[in-house]
């Protein structure tokens, strides 16, 4: 054995002098915390002037924080575009999210992803005028008026209209009960989001993402009878 240093060996064992180990240990700590920060900000520096052709690609690989980022960097257009042909807020921003849900979808479609912006735009507009001729229809006829007197002679265009009422109670019957819940709330009693979702526990914009979802649904599913109304509209 031999000392004076502040350390022994002992049977090959190491003895550290008392307190070096633990500032050795809080040394590395603090050491691998200032590395972690510089790690996070150069993630978050990459983030920043990460292409939208490089976010697209990644998101179509399943990284799903990487469309997150795409939506948080065109949001604001997204938006200005829909409320300039909308000119109600609320309607802009179930329009915005049903564009991404839709730009989500159909990524593989997007041919220039360098152009990802305008390719996004270009479905905001889409949808806001569809919006826009869906509140026409809805103001011009309302749901107990479309089904109502005009047509009450005409056994024919009753037994569509029946037909038609069947398969929207079998499409809206195939909806999550959340879906379901947010939809007739919304659409059939007029209830706005931010009831729905203090009724249901949500936040507002999780109703609206529900009632997107339980539309597209119907549509989808509707749609298959479009050509057979399309004669009695």
């Amino acid at each position: 054995m031999s000392g004076g240093d502040g350390a022994a060996v002992s049977g090959g064992v190491s003895l550290t002098a008392p307190g070096v180990g633990a500032k050795a240990a809080s040394h590395r700590a603090s050491e691998g915390k200032r590395l972690e920060g510089e790690v996070r900000g150069t993630d978050a520096v990459a983030d920043r002037w990460a292409t939208d052709a490089r976010l697209v690609d990644q998101a179509r690989k399943g990284d799903s924080r990487a469309f997150d980022k795409l939506v948080r960097r065109h949001l604001k257009a997204a938006y200005q575009v829909a409320f300039e042909q909308l000119g109600d807020p609320n309607d802009a921003e179930d329009v915005c999210q049903d564009a991404f849900i839709s730009a989500l979808q159909n990524l593989e479609s997007c041919r220039d992803p360098d152009r990802f912006r305008s390719w996004l735009l270009s479905i905001v507009r889409n949808r806001a005028h569809n919006f826009r001729s869906y509140l026409k229809v809805r103001q011009a006829q309302p749901l107990d008026t479309a089904y109502g007197a005009s047509g009450r002679d005409d056994p024919i265009r009753n037994v569509a209209r029946e037909e038609l009422k069947g398969h929207l109670r079998e499409a809206i019957a195939e909806l999550t009960d959340k879906q379901r819940e947010v939809l007739l709330l919304h659409d059939y009693e007029g209830w706005t989001h931010s009831e729905i979702a203090d009724k249901l526990g949500l936040s507002a914009g999780a109703s609206r993402f529900h009632l997107h979802v339980a539309r597209r649904a119907l549509r989808s599913r509707l749609a298959e009878y479009g050509p057979e109304r399309s004669g009695d509209e």
